[in-house]
């Protein structure tokens, strides 16, 4: 056996794969595979290198050594790109991830333990789904590069995709197949299901589809995968649950933002949403997001205290969504930040929009005993219960419950747990938005009144 047959036994075996795996995942037969292994053949073609480096799902640099050991050289370079536009490695942020320590915990855990096959990521638009399934999908990819961990592929929207790189000769390789089935999968085209299930079988692989609301019959086909790939774990970020059997929804909320009065004192956040210490406001997450941002305007800034307790405020009346806090920090190279307070009932509407924070489009989603609990707790900005709620619209205990998962998954509410058990509460941003609409609703009741007759009026969803 010559040194590239013993070297091709060795990366196939470390990775747990058989000739007739390797085979499958590389368009290489079976024949050549042990002719190879075993010495019979000792000079393959340069194609045939590439074919089973794929196969292998080497990183760049073992591809670089495997190949040497042929004596070739030239196009593949550690730079060079591995995989088409659309599906790709993470992309890899270049600032680091701010206060979202507890939910990457979870996530690691979740995705470590493999008995979670289907996460869903829901909430806001701008909340930092998809930040967080980068640093998580990261890590798994980190792990795979280093040869011990799980192959990572990432499928993004036009929206979360940057801009792809093609490698050379990609049509019809492991990658391009893989990333046609998985357009597939999410509604452009029709799928080969058997093809995707044979190029992923028993392999441990993750696949993160980053902003695909799921529908029928893309949720069905994702189901019918990780079924027949026992290996096969599915992260996925959006909007709205994909509401199928089997799968656990991670809410992700908003970063935590300060409690009215004084600053907090030396402690920690709680799980409320809303610090109760860590040092002083610009300690908390929000805060500190925002000062990132308007420093990258204003790169000498320095708040005092008063400043300090406006950006606070700031974060308090934005919910510490973390798109709209970016959106928001150019407004300091205008405005200090006690001007900017003043000013912000009159901007949030323009931040949001701006950041995409479609408001009304999730609220449009509500069904009737979604809709009705948030009417009921918008009025009062106040912590609920889901019995005393439930209560108070006449719906059972059980459906009033599944109404405020639903409301959580949606990003329209926040949690607390503590000694009283699981509480919720609206969001400022929400709280407002719906008081714009009544007040619009009752311009026009009013106006229709005056006129002696009546008009259209949208009602609040229900």
């Amino acid at each position: 056996m010559n040194n590239f047959g013993r070297r091709l036994r060795a990366l196939r075996e470390t990775r747990g794969m058989t000739q007739r795996q390797l085979a499958e995942l590389s368009m290489v037969s079976i024949r050549a595979i042990r002719d190879l292994e075993s010495g019979r053949v000792s000079k393959p073609q340069r194609h045939t290198v590439r074919l089973l480096a794929e196969g292998l799902r080497l990183p760049a640099a073992e591809r670089v050594r495997f190949d040497s050991l042929m004596g070739h050289a030239g196009p593949w370079t550690e730079q060079e790109p591995e995989v088409a536009p659309g599906l790709s490695p993470p992309p890899s942020p270049l600032d680091g991830l701010i206060g979202r320590s507890r939910e990457t915990t979870l996530l690691r855990e979740l995705l470590s333990s493999r008995e979670e096959r289907l996460i869903g990521l829901t909430g806001l638009a701008g909340v930092g789904k998809t930040r967080l399934a980068q640093e998580v999908a990261n890590d798994a990819a980190r792990e795979s590069k280093a040869g011990r961990g799980t192959v990572v592929l990432w499928r993004g929207t036009a929206e979360t995709q940057p801009p792809g790189l093609v490698p050379r000769d990609s049509a019809g390789t492991v990658q391009d197949r893989v990333r046609r089935g998985l357009d597939a999968l999410c509604g452009i085209g029709e799928p080969d299901m058997e093809e995707l299930r044979r190029l992923i079988g028993r392999w441990p692989t993750l696949i993160v589809l980053d902003g695909h609301d799921l529908v029928w019959p893309a949720v069905g086909r994702l189901v019918e995968l990780v079924g027949s790939c026992p290996r096969l774990r599915v992260l996925y970020t959006a909007r709205r649950p994909a509401e199928v059997p089997g799968e656990l929804v991670v809410a992700i909320r908003p970063l935590d933002v300060p409690e009215d009065g004084a600053p907090p004192g030396p402690g920690t956040s709680g799980s409320s949403g809303r610090s109760s210490g860590s040092g002083g406001w610009t300690e908390i997450s929000s805060v500190r997001l925002l000062l990132r941002h308007i420093r990258r305007y204003r790169p000498d800034f320095r708040p005092d205290r008063t400043s300090s307790a406006a950006l606070a405020a700031v974060c308090r009346g934005l919910d510490g969504i973390p798109r709209a806090i970016q959106v928001a920090a150019p407004y300091f190279l205008v405005h200090e930040p006690e001007v900017m307070l003043r000013r912000l009932p009159s901007l949030v509407g323009d931040v949001l929009a701006e950041g995409g924070i479609d408001l009304e489009g999730a609220l449009l989603r509500l069904g009737h005993d979604e809709a009705a609990l948030l009417d009921h707790m918008s009025p009062d900005n106040r912590w609920w219960s889901v019995s005393e709620v439930a209560e108070a619209v006449g719906i059972p205990l059980s459906a009033g419950a599944r109404a405020a998962h639903s409301l959580l998954a949606l990003g329209l509410v926040t949690s607390s747990t503590g000694v009283l058990g699981t509480r919720f509460r609206v969001l400022e941003t929400v709280r407002a938005h719906r008081a714009g609409r009544i007040r619009e609703e009752a311009a026009v009741k009013s106006a229709a009144s005056s006129a002696g007759g009546t008009a259209a009026v949208r009602p609040f969803p229900a």
